[in-house]
């Protein structure tokens, strides 16, 4: 039996790396709502799947971002069911923190960041042309909102550890089979910078 998963994990710059990878996000982002083998994967990427699933799964294994949690002898073979190792991805606070100086990671952070919201836009024209938006609107509302804060830095760095602190608790939900399933995205960045009224740097140590 496998340990209990994990509320966060904090990623590395490999592992980041290896997340600005579209079908690895999508992988991730699929076993961390259930486990499932790489031809149950297969089958719910569809035609988004691509010919070397097998070693976008070996290369999340390898990474640490999944794990083996059983097999299932199936038709003379041995099929393997993984989930993430953590509910909540998201960057070390110390990487963050050396972007200022470092371009390359200033890059690999931005190309990581696009591949979500470019996956997020992806799910949410397939929702609109399915009709799932719409028939949503009539059973459980969905939410679509921008917004601008301009506050202390204290003000900002705790709804940071709020908005962070939300993400957790709503990953802790049990799934349900079968239920619905809601896809959300959240980025809190600044727009624009004041003096610095506070030498401290921030970190998401609140928020576990």
């Amino acid at each position: 039996m496998c340990d209990k998963k994990a509320e966060v994990m904090y990623l590395d710059r490999e592992q980041m790396r290896l997340l600005a990878d579209p079908i690895r996000q999508r992988v991730l982002k699929l076993l961390g709502t259930k486990e499932m083998s790489t031809s149950g994967l297969a089958d719910t990427l569809g035609d988004q799947a691509p010919r070397n699933l097998y070693y976008h799964v070996h290369r999340l294994l390898s990474a640490g971002l999944i794990r083996l949690v059983r097999t299932e002898p199936r038709r003379g073979t041995v099929e393997k069911f993984y989930e993430a190792v953590a509910k909540v991805f998201t960057v070390k606070p110390e990487l963050v923190v050396t972007m200022a100086d470092d371009q390359a990671v200033q890059n690999d952070i931005v190309a990581a960041a696009r591949r979500v919201v470019e996956d997020t836009l992806h799910q949410f024209a397939t929702s609109v042309a399915r009709g799932l938006f719409a028939e949503a609107l009539r059973r459980v509302p969905p939410t679509i909102a921008g917004i601008t804060i301009r506050a202390r830095e204290d003000r900002l760095r705790d709804i940071g550890v709020r908005l962070r602190r939300w993400i957790a608790d709503v990953s802790r939900e049990e799934g349900e089979t079968p239920g619905i399933e809601y896809t959300g995205l959240v980025m809190f960045f600044p727009t624009e910078l004041g003096p610095t009224t506070d030498a401290t740097p921030p970190t998401d140590t609140d928020a576990a």
